[in-house]
């Protein structure tokens, strides 16, 4: 098996790929995709401000989740938070996710070349962070069938989590959610639906 990492921002607009992509935002997409669907809703759409007017309409019973760079946050029914995220009743409901960055990698990026697995990293706004380094790190270790020493990893991502948080007490909330390694039994998959919108189901719940 050949493991290949590389950021999201590093991708050229052309790149291809048709072997297995795995799409690394620990502190949003990769760790709020489990726990929307956890909650059982009728469908987890993710979005962005170019589709979201489309979406609204499409689905106009949803709930609208996470965060945006334009938009008031009072338009959303949670933050991206995971704390916020986790106080929501979603069951059977639509939710339309948008995110700064983890939805923007998700609906942009296209898998479709020839390496075995590839680990996309999302970063934060064309920049390196710690939390999905060590996630994307992690994730090829335990691929390659190495021992991953996840007591290191908390100890320095809690530091840098609590380091950047503009809000000490919502991260505070979020930290005992992020850390659970084990929470849910949840592989989230992508896929354009019947409406051209990027869809995300439990694959262990589809097959």
């Amino acid at each position: 098996m050949h493991i290949e990492k590389v950021w999201f921002y590093e991708l050229p607009s052309d790149f291809e790929f048709n072997g297995t992509t795995v799409m690394v935002d620990a502190n949003a997409a990769s760790s709020n995709m489990p726990l929307f669907l956890s909650k059982n809703p009728a469908r987890l759409l993710v979005v962005n401000e170019q589709n979201l007017s489309r979406a609204l309409m499409q689905y106009p019973d949803a709930l609208l989740a996470g965060e945006s760079l334009s938009m008031d946050p009072e338009r959303f029914s949670a933050s991206n938070h995971i704390s916020s995220i986790n106080k929501i009743e979603a069951g059977g409901k639509d939710i339309l996710w948008m995110s700064i960055n983890g939805s923007r990698a998700l609906v942009n990026f296209l898998a479709q070349s020839q390496k075995d697995v590839l680990i996309v990293m999302a970063g934060d706004r064309g920049q390196e962070v710690l939390e999905d380094k060590i996630c994307g790190e992690m994730i090829e270790k335990k691929l390659s069938g190495l021992p991953v020493d996840w007591e290191d990893s908390r100890q320095a991502l809690t530091k840098e989590l609590m380091k950047y948080a503009s809000d000490q007490s919502e991260i505070k909330d979020d930290l005992p959610l992020l850390l659970d390694l084990n929470r849910y039994n949840i592989v989230p998959k992508c896929f354009k639906n019947k409406d051209g919108f990027l869809e995300v189901k439990d694959i262990l719940e589809t097959q």
